[in-house]
């Protein structure tokens, strides 16, 4: 019986191609857009877990400052930098005493080292980000570049914090190393710094000790960036050019295997507390989970919107159905008269109705497939010319899985199904000697 039913519903479609066609285009456009948007939500949130994987769940994240990113920056950094230029074009080093005379600013007792000594910290790493003045003799001018301070071991103990991390030539930092400076592929060239060569950091020299390989990996979110635009020195020479010893643009600990990392952010905390220091402290797993939340709501939010489209498409498929009810009264009637139940008429016609929906359904998974496609390859290229987020590149891509597919085929036979319904009703309901005097 469902078959007959649905071979007669296709020869009746078949018969109005047209006024089928447009119906199932609009359920097309509302399912596509549905697939489309869930589908490169899906990927994001994906490649948003891939991030913090990289880092590791069992790590702790620490910003300066009461909100997760926000760094020190007021008013005066823009007026600082201008008077740092115009006194390094006049030729008098700012920001640095040297450490034979003078004031020098040491380095004091950082709570890193705190941290580091508590058991239930298996490794722990600071970097300092800073706006400097930077100049060397391959290189015309004064560049404006951001230096990064980075404590000893960092690169090793969170290498999903650097992304593609090689040294090309040279070596890295070692014990006593103050002046010593690590390039980036892309920023040695514009420098014009080979290995050994001198690079001058607010008027202080700093000797190129290593270069790194050139990757197409980047970082995004709390990964690094860019390594081929990394200027990276050991944290202590920071202290020695900027002073404010314990500030810090981030941190990483990481807790001992089985250790509650909730606990060890808190205990985090605490330790910067004693030190005067105001910190964020949350754990990436927590960081993840924020981030996907907030994505989720988008994606919902967007979903919805996108789903009044698929809502427009199953009243095209109401209002089709009712005209094909009134074409074929007296075919109905026909029926009745030979013999033909109530419930038989309509399941003929929620079968058509759901055929046009699943036939619509079926199409907008291909189309938004290709639109989710499209819309990674766009992305991708658009961030891939952003070097710092290239690694978003490697990882995001739609998630068209199985759940959304065979969801989007029943969402839409039964979105057909239900528009189909009243139009099914009054077809059934109608007598057949009614039915057969219409003309």
């Amino acid at each position: 019986m469902i078959l007959d039913h649905v071979l007669l519903s296709l020869h009746n479609l078949c018969t109005r191609p047209a006024r089928a066609g447009l119906t199932v285009l609009g359920v097309v456009v509302g399912v596509a857009a549905v697939v489309a948007l869930v589908s490169i939500g899906q990927g994001m949130q994906r490649s948003v877990h891939e991030q913090f994987r990289a880092i590791g769940y069992n790590t702790v994240v620490v910003t300066p400052g009461g909100a997760l990113g926000g760094g020190e920056f007021d008013g005066q950094t823009i007026g600082a930098l201008a008077e740092r230029f115009g006194q390094l074009s006049e030729g008098r080093g700012v920001g640095w005493t040297p450490l034979g005379g003078g004031t020098t600013r040491r380095p004091t007792a950082s709570p890193l080292e705190q941290i580091r000594s508590l058991p239930e910290v298996a490794r722990a790493g600071v970097i300092r980000t800073e706006t400097s003045f930077v100049r060397s003799a391959g290189m015309a001018g004064l560049g404006v570049l951001y230096v990064s301070g980075v404590s000893g071991g960092i690169f090793g103990d969170f290498p999903g914090y650097f992304p593609g991390f090689a040294i090309a030539e040279g070596r890295g930092f070692e014990p006593g190393d103050v002046f010593a400076l690590l390039l980036g592929a892309d920023v040695a060239a514009d420098l014009g710094a080979p290995l050994g060569s001198t690079v001058w950091i607010e008027d202080q020299e700093f000797t190129v000790v290593g270069l790194l390989d050139r990757t197409t990996a980047g970082g995004v979110g709390i990964s690094f960036g860019n390594l081929n635009l990394g200027l990276f020195v050991p944290i202590e020479a920071m202290a020695y050019l900027y002073g404010s010893p314990d500030r810090i643009t981030l941190g990483l600990v990481e807790a001992q295997p089985g250790e509650d990392v909730e606990r060890v952010a808190q205990t985090v905390r605490t330790v910067f507390a004693h030190s005067g220091i105001p910190v964020t402290a949350v754990s990436t797993k927590e960081l993840s989970a924020r981030i996907t939340a907030a994505m989720g709501d988008m994606q919902t939010t967007l979903t919805a919107i996108a789903a009044v489209a698929l809502l427009v498409g199953g009243i095209g498929v109401m209002n089709t159905m009712y005209t094909s009810v009134l074409e074929r009264t007296r075919h109905i009637g026909i029926m009745k008269a030979v013999g033909a139940k109530d419930r038989q008429v309509l399941g003929l016609f929620l079968v058509e109705s759901g055929l046009l929906g699943l036939l619509g359904g079926a199409v907008g998974v291909a189309v938004g497939a290709l639109m989710s496609g499209v819309t990674a390859q766009a992305v991708g290229t658009t961030l891939g010319s952003a070097g710092d987020l290239s690694s978003v590149v490697e990882t995001f891509f739609p998630r068209l899985e199985a759940w959304l597919i065979l969801g989007a085929l029943a969402a839409s036979f039964v979105l057909g199904s239900l528009a189909g319904a009243l139009p099914a009703l009054r077809a059934a309901r109608l007598r057949p000697v009614e039915a057969l005097r219409h003309v």
